[in-house]
């Protein structure tokens, strides 16, 4: 029984690792593709300067003609991430009941609690609506307990999700109606900041 727990301890340790790896690598494809949209608007607003540059010549040469040109497309959406300031932050919101966090597995859910200070996932149903969670933004202790919980070693295949105070909810639509993307990072008092 104790090499059989030695065992568990290794297998565990390496599968941290890896996730940790995988995080990693997620952060910098995310860094990657946060290159790739400013490249594109980027080249974008060259294009429709050099456009401008090319009405103007035509006006000087004394053609009124509209130029039979295709619009250049506009720069992709970048997207948003919502997470919060903290660890701390996302501990202390859950505990006061202002927000609650949802791991979920095609029909099932856990909800993240606090006994004595420490998390705890209970089987729970699905919520009706909630706001998706990039997983590298999850506390890595969340990670842990999950997998100890629910018996789900591989996180990955996990959908994380959160449920916001009313307040809240408008602040991110606001925020999401004003924006094109970046981090919607939530702060110990329910306010929401945009990070581009």
């Amino acid at each position: 029984l104790t090499e059989r727990e030695q065992q568990l301890s290794s297998l565990d340790r390496q599968i941290l690792a890896r996730q940790d790896t995988l995080v990693m690598l997620r952060r910098k494809l995310e860094v990657q593709r946060q290159e790739l949209v400013r490249i594109e608007a980027q080249f974008t607003s060259t294009g429709l300067a050099l456009s401008r540059l090319q009405g103007k010549e035509h006006a000087k040469d004394g053609h009124q003609q509209k130029l039979n040109q295709k619009p250049f497309p506009k720069p992709s959406r970048k997207g948003f991430s919502l997470h919060f300031a903290s660890d701390g932050v996302l501990s202390t919101l859950v505990k006061n009941n202002k927000v609650q966090l949802f791991a979920m597995l095609r029909s099932r859910a856990w909800q993240l609690t606090f006994q004595s200070d420490s998390p705890r996932f209970m089987s729970s149903a699905l919520p009706s609506s909630f706001y998706e969670m990039h997983a590298h933004t999850v506390p890595r202790e969340l990670l842990v307990t999950i997998r100890r919980t629910a018996a789900i070693f591989d996180v990955k295949r996990l959908t994380w999700g959160t449920t916001l105070p009313e307040e809240t909810r408008k602040e991110v639509q606001k925020l999401m109606v004003r924006h094109d993307g970046g981090d919607l990072v939530i702060q110990a008092d329910g306010k929401v900041k945009m990070m581009p």
